[in-house]
């Protein structure tokens, strides 16, 4: 996956480190001191600091290899939070480990083969869900009404995206249930990626100043690829042709007029909020930007551009728009 390591933080540094999830409102406090409060992201998002686990010196010469080969925050990977990292929802117990059919990730319609891995959080009557995106190998199991599936032979499960696919579609309304373990899709953040700033203090003894992690909300995504030259690309094409989104700037010229520029990733497959992709028409020549179904998303004239972003209407359907 473009812009992702799949390697896992080292754990003996990540087991004395701290953090959890955070969440983004708005908090407009009204002139008679009532509030309005708006609430910009759905879920919430993980924040680690590292240093804390770190004490000896060779923890820092690990962790300087690990920060280098990922180029500081160009590279994601994976991290253990060990307060929670199963799918086990009813133990309290710090770190419990995975229980038996703990979490529901879907329903059978008779057609549907893939199913998204999910923890959910219930408190006082509210959930939240939660995608998980990255498993641990050899940890997922699987049922359907209550009876286990083999893995190779009934499922199998993508470990970099958290998607289990069956080899038969489960009938209408069967209820499918998993458990397992998970790591979080992490970056080192802004200020770590400025500078790495470690200490040895003593014989055998190192430190390091604050050093974050942040979540990355969906590794799957296009936006969060990596551009090691700069996220563009200069093109000039003869026919219809097919633009991804692992690359955010898309300078295009066409040859002639009435050709199609089609998106390769699906709507549903395309992260939310903000713009995944830019396309400039840098010829002189109009061409049409279409979603990978062949919709027209935006028409093109010469010198005009369009960056598009997946939203939700009103009726909670994810479409693209454009600004």
């Amino acid at each position: 996956m473009a812009g992702f390591h799949e390697v896992q933080f080292p754990t003996d540094i990540s087991w004395g480190s701290e953090g959890g999830p955070g969440f983004k409102t708005i908090i407009n406090e009204l002139p008679s001191g009532q509030e309005e409060r708006v609430a910009l992201w759905s879920g919430g998002r993980m924040q680690f600091n590292v240093a804390y686990g770190v004490r000896r010196t060779s923890q820092l010469a690990t962790l300087q290899t690990f920060y280098r080969a990922r180029q500081g925050a160009a590279y994601g990977f994976r991290y253990k939070d060990w307060s929670d990292f199963t799918s086990n929802s009813t133990d309290p117990s710090y770190g419990s480990a995975k229980g038996t059919e703990d979490q529901v990730i879907g329903a059978g319609d008779g057609s549907t083969t893939t199913f998204q891995l999910r923890k959910t959080y219930t408190s006082g009557g509210e959930s939240q869900i939660r995608n998980i995106f990255k498993p641990v190998t050899g940890t997922v199991e699987v049922w359907v009404n209550g009876a286990a599936q083999t893995e190779g032979v009934d499922f199998t499960v993508n470990t970099e995206t958290g998607i289990v696919t069956f080899s038969s579609a489960p009938s209408g309304g069967a209820n499918i249930t998993a458990s397992f373990e998970f790591d979080v899709p992490v970056r080192f953040d802004a200020s770590a990626d400025s500078v790495l700033s470690v200490s040895a203090d003593a014989f055998d003894e190192g430190s390091i100043r604050d050093i974050g992690l942040v979540e990355i909300l969906d590794p799957t995504g296009g936006v969060q690829s990596t551009h090691p030259h700069g996220g563009s690309t200069v093109r000039e094409f003869t026919g219809d042709i097919t633009v991804s989104s692992a690359t955010y700037l898309h300078y295009l010229t066409a040859t002639n007029t009435g050709y199609n520029v089609d998106l390769a990733e699906t709507t549903l497959d395309l992260p939310e909020g903000r713009p995944f992709i830019m396309v400039v028409n840098a010829g002189s020549n109009t061409f049409t930007l279409r979603d990978s179904a062949g919709a027209t998303i935006s028409a093109l004239a010469s010198g005009q551009s369009a960056r598009v972003s997946a939203v939700r209407n009103n009726g909670g359907t994810k479409v693209l728009v454009t600004y």
